[in-house]
């Protein structure tokens, strides 16, 4: 399984070259502008926080490298009870990491609440231009801690909407590999 995802990554790469040279989406040149080297080319997904402190408590899931492929994360912000929220649920999509088709369906059973904060704690939500099409949000936390994610286009311009102005509503997907 290895040598195929290697040999399938090694034949890719001319094609990602020259689609590079072309100025594809993928291209950096396609991104925003650059405001904070460290937390948006050396290091992703971010996490600022002291001990004790809300963005410490956020779920290792969010972080696509360190979860299986087939795992999204949603970010629930209707909450009855004024609660934002993090789940999970395992996708019943065909393919692998690099490509998957059909599916989009939640395999019965795999649904999991990963994290769970009152609506009060989380003070402010804002796009983070340097991130393929403008995908990035920074979620800032009432004592100073923030984390920066990633969603899709429309998902984090809900996000910022609703969380920077402090309403629910039904929400966005976070993240999916």
């Amino acid at each position: 399984m290895h040598v195929l995802s290697i040999t399938t990554g090694l034949l890719m790469l001319p094609l990602h070259i020259v689609a590079d040279a072309l100025g594809s989406p993928t291209s950096s040149d396609k991104r925003g502008k650059l405001e904070e080297r460290e937390n948006e080319v050396d290091d992703f997904p971010v996490i600022w926080a002291g001990v004790g402190q809300t963005a410490r408590t956020l779920p290792w899931q969010l972080d696509p490298s360190r979860r299986d492929w087939r795992t999204v994360t949603e970010l629930e912000l209707d909450g009855p009870d004024g609660r934002v929220r993090i789940a999970s649920y395992e996708d019943t999509a065909q393919g692998n990491r690099f490509l998957s088709w059909g599916g989009g369906m939640k395999t019965p059973g795999s649904e999991t609440v990963l994290w769970s904060v009152p609506r009060e704690e989380i003070v402010g939500a804002e796009l983070k231009r340097f991130s393929m099409a403008e995908s990035d949000f920074r979620l800032s936390f009432r004592h100073g801690s923030w984390t920066r994610l990633t969603s899709s286009p429309h998902g984090v311009q809900r996000i910022v909407a609703l969380l920077g102005q402090g309403t629910l509503e039904s929400g966005p997907t976070l993240s999916r590999p």
